[in-house]
């Protein structure tokens, strides 16, 4: 594997900057495509009546999918090119980009930290600081969360970020930030695909995370919720933030309610009733519906993404084993083999729901699990 290069182009690049505007990385990330179309035709790859670049505008989970078919980089230079800044083997002439630059503009145009406890001070502010080197101007960094709220002259001290650019308390009104939107952040789902992406199995994951009220009325004097949470307040309805995660994420097991004083809520039968509503009531039990629903569901609503596949793949690697019927299991395997030569696997897998489906549910595990609902108190 060879070693990252700085190019000639390194020095125009940091003395003349590099994109100015968020919209020209559609721009560049065109060009490329353009650009391995081109070598496609040349190689013989393909025709050029069968040149595609395929832009996919998705508004409502505000992504821009941009793919070709055309030259790849081949496996064993991808760590060179990809790490390398400022060198490219293309001419400037017949070729539309060759300053070895055109990736780096889908670089953050705003990157937003949120940092947890006080006693990761030091972890937070090496954070931040690296981050700093990733956004092409430092007004594009914000700070938030809990320690950012109890301590913000210290991380103004410490990282030399403007005071502004830290956010405290409750992120209610991205007008702070620039933004005018309407927006109300600390009420969207959170990102349950970062479980998903770290080594650490979180003893909780199965759980969906959800809050009903915010603040508290005690405004306990040791207590740093005042500061965090000042106005005890209710929020969003339980029963729709379960339906949310469900639809974009499946379904969990279990339910933690993060409220801090829940038992001061006005209506508190209501929110019981809500809390049976959403599947939680006395007995509930739970039947897990299995990754490849799951990833099925998640590939049906248009997600694609390399743990996904992962997660399907060793979801039926290990599934092979409870199918009994010799017929259901050469169609089976027959499939699951022919996945690993699948250009696109999300849909290959989605061309194979039909003839995999009834296997998965005939074998599946349904067996009922007792569901737990933790008030956090």
């Amino acid at each position: 594997m060879g070693e990252p290069v700085a190019g000639k182009f390194l020095l125009e690049i940091l003395t003349k900057g590099m994109y100015s505007n968020p919209m020209h990385v559609y721009r560049e990330y065109i060009q490329n495509s353009t650009d391995s179309i081109d070598k496609a035709v040349a190689g013989g790859v393909i025709s050029s009546s069968e040149a595609a670049i395929h832009i996919e505008i998705d508004g409502a989970k505000q992504r821009i999918i941009i793919h070709d078919n055309g030259y790849g980089i081949p496996a064993e230079k991808t760590r060179k090119i990809l790490l390398s800044i400022g060198d490219s083997d293309k001419n400037g002439m017949d070729e539309r980009g060759f300053r070895g630059i055109g990736r780096l503009a889908g670089l953050a145009y705003r990157i937003y930290i949120t940092t947890l406890f006080t006693f990761n001070f030091d972890v937070d502010v090496k954070t931040i600081n690296h981050y700093k080197l990733l956004v092409n101007n430092i007004d594009d960094l914000y700070v938030g969360g809990i320690m950012a709220s109890l301590m913000p002259e210290k991380i103004v001290e410490a990282t030399g970020i403007d005071r502004f650019h830290i956010l405290t308390g409750l992120f209610t009104d991205t007008s702070v930030v620039g933004d005018s939107n309407d927006i109300n952040v600390d009420e969207l789902p959170l990102d349950y695909d970062i479980l998903e992406q770290i080594d650490y199995k979180y003893p909780a994951g199965d759980n969906y995370f959800t809050y009903t009220t915010r603040g508290c009325p005690n405004h306990c004097s040791f207590c740093a919720v005042p500061i965090l949470e000042p106005h005890f307040h209710v929020t969003n309805s339980i029963v729709d933030q379960i339906r949310t995660i469900d639809e974009k994420y499946g379904p969990k097991q279990h339910l933690l309610l993060l409220d801090n004083n829940i038992l001061n809520t006005a209506d508190l039968k209501s929110l019981v009733d809500d809390l049976c509503k959403a599947g939680f009531g006395r007995g509930a039990k739970y039947v897990d519906p299995g990754a490849y629903n799951i990833v099925i569901m998640r590939y049906r609503n248009g997600d694609r993404a390399d743990f996904l596949n992962k997660k399907m793949a060793t979801y039926l690697d290990g599934f092979k084993k409870r199918i009994k019927s010799a017929e259901m299991l050469e169609t089976f395997l027959q499939i699951v083999i022919g996945a690993e030569d699948a250009v696109n696997y999300a849909q290959y897998m989605l061309d194979h729901d039909k003839e995999l489906s009834p296997i998965i549910e005939k074998y599946r595990n349904k067996a009922k699990k007792a569901r737990y609902l933790d008030f956090n108190q």
